[in-house]
């Protein structure tokens, strides 16, 4: 199936778990929804430091001189959290549909060991704190299969949190892979002047 055939059924999927509160999601622990009706104007927000997929819809954020857009065709990715500008583009005809995983430190450093020693894996560090990629029909599936559990308390619970860590394989292999290594080591001078820009504005909402 090509790739935005697929989005559009996966944008479906959230619209339909979203729009159906008889029927509440089941949690799968880092993952959240995205999902809006309504256009945003460039407005001050937080973006946590996580993995952020749309199917549907696009949102611009403005980082100093940097503008950065992404939609159905790349997936964003920031390596700590920042304080950034962004705008919507969402309609209730077409809404803004999409998850964002959070990368938990912990189990990346386990997916490393997991990998191990293997001259085909061999990503450079990025000290750059946001970065943008292609989906690939490989994120999406593992997208797809990760939407259809959400409403299964037992699948969710069960293999939820597999199919993260499916998903952030996928990433971590891919050409942005590089960027996630910096968050096995937080004390990089970056992230040390992020989480200062961070701190001055921790009134934001999130993104």
């Amino acid at each position: 199936m090509p790739n935005d055939a697929l989005c559009r059924q996966l944008a479906q999927r959230v619209i339909t778990l979203m729009r159906e509160p008889q029927k509440p999601l089941c949690a799968v622990e880092n993952v959240r929804l995205i999902y809006a009706e309504e256009p945003l104007p460039r407005t001050p927000m937080l973006y946590p430091a996580g993995i952020v997929i749309l199917f549907q819809g696009h949102k611009t954020g403005y980082l100093g001189s940097t503008v950065f857009r992404y939609d159905a065709t790349k997936y964003l990715m920031l390596t700590v959290t920042l304080p950034v500008e962004c705008e919507t583009d969402a309609t209730p005809q077409q809404p803004l549909a999409g998850m964002s995983l959070t990368v938990d430190p912990a189990s990346l450093q386990d997916l490393l060991l997991s990998i191990g020693d293997d001259e085909q894996f061999q990503p450079q560090p990025q000290t750059s704190g946001i970065h943008s990629a292609f989906l690939s029909e490989e994120m999406l599936c593992a997208a797809e299969r990760l939407l259809d559990v959400m409403d299964k308390p037992r699948d969710a619970r069960v293999l939820g949190p597999q199919l993260v860590r499916e998903i952030i394989y996928y990433v971590l292999t891919g050409p942005i892979g590089g960027a996630l290594l910096s968050l096995v080591n937080r004390q990089t001078q970056f992230s040390q002047v992020a989480r200062a820009r961070v701190a001055s504005r921790t009134t934001l909402p999130k993104a």
